[in-house]
């Protein structure tokens, strides 16, 4: 956990959910400074799922770690980590996080994976991509 002095993280209104997704959608890395984010809840942060995303958690949203790694924004997926933000919070409904790997892993490292299976998943699902094979152009052109 990061050391800011703040007693307890805060809830991710609306408006700064909604802020933040559009700095992920733009790549914009200098808006997720890690005093920002130190202070704010991330595993419970949830953004309104893009019509494109299939893959999402059980009640039909998609957190700021899963949305960044959708959107194949290591950087982001990496500071978000850095954060605070647990892997676990990254996991779509049915979907199973090994917390005990990821420990092992550098942040680097872990945004790349997770990254890699959001993608993977999310296409896998959208099917119509022959056997073997992903369609990753579909996720951003939907």
């Amino acid at each position: 956990l990061v050391k800011t002095g703040a007693s307890e993280r805060k809830p991710i209104d609306a408006e700064t959910a909604a802020d933040l997704q559009s700095a992920i959608d733009r790549g914009e890395s200098s808006r997720f400074g890690i005093a920002r984010l130190a202070t704010l809840d991330l595993d419970d942060a949830v953004v309104a799922p893009p019509k494109w995303t299939r893959r999402r958690r059980a009640d039909g949203s998609l957190t700021l770690l899963r949305y960044a790694a959708l959107r194949g924004r290591p950087k982001i997926v990496e500071m978000l980590l850095r954060a605070g933000a647990a892997p676990t919070s990254w996991a779509a409904a049915s979907e199973v996080i090994d917390v005990d790997a990821f420990d092992e892993l550098p942040n680097d490292a872990a945004a790349r994976v997770l990254v890699a299976a959001a993608r993977m998943a999310e296409a896998a699902e959208a099917g119509g991509a022959p056997a073997g094979s992903f369609a990753w152009t579909a996720l951003e052109e939907a």
